[in-house]
């Protein structure tokens, strides 16, 4: 076909039979809902990668029309699934007093508010690098403070700015433990 603007409507209908499948989109898109990207750590950057994706799939949903108010419960739960352990606790908290359903923009609030708090709660750079230093094999954090540290056996526990936990082995300096980011399960088994 040659492209001048008399064919333009005919190469766009021709584009739009072949591309626009309803049909195809609409097994699609749930499938998107359902193979969510994993949030591994606690991190903004991959509760707003979740919030992206998820968002793109329910505009998907109500661009084909489908009654995407009467699935609230399950796409709540396909978004729930991929959160990290430690923003899903706080998602079943902040649900604990609440009579109805989860609602899609109850937990899209929330993921947002989340992300505000972990943006605004990451250390500085400077304070960070004053801190903590990285370990000669590239191992976890170590602090050059060595106010507090956690010694079981042979193994000690850290974590630091990055708000990585490992463990390195007894000769190598002390870690720093910041259990303020840690949450309760963690704190307690290294009780």
């Amino acid at each position: 076909m040659e492209i001048t603007e008399a064919n333009f409507d005919v190469a766009w209908d021709k584009l739009m039979r072949r591309y626009d499948n309803k049909r195809i989109r609409l097994t699609n898109t749930p499938e998107h809902l359902i193979q969510l990207p994993m949030v591994k750590t606690r991190s903004a950057q991959e509760l707003s990668d979740l919030i992206d994706h998820s968002e793109e799939a329910f505009r998907s949903l109500k661009e084909l029309q489908c009654p995407v108010e009467h699935y609230d419960a399950w796409i709540v739960h396909c978004i729930v699934r991929k959160l990290d352990a430690n923003s899903r606790e706080s998602w079943e908290i902040s649900r604990e007093d609440a009579a109805d359903l989860p609602t899609y923009s109850d937990l899209i609030n929330f993921l947002e508010r989340r992300i505000h708090s972990l943006e605004q709660a990451r250390p500085s750079n400077g304070n960070r690098d004053a801190h903590a230093s990285r370990s000669r094999n590239g191992g976890p954090l170590s602090c050059r403070c060595r106010r507090t540290a956690l010694k079981q056996e042979t193994r000690l526990f850290a974590t630091c700015a990055n708000l990585r936990i490992g463990s390195i082995s007894a000769s190598s300096s002390w870690p720093c433990l910041n259990l303020s980011v840690w949450n309760f399960a963690e704190r307690r088994s290294c009780a």
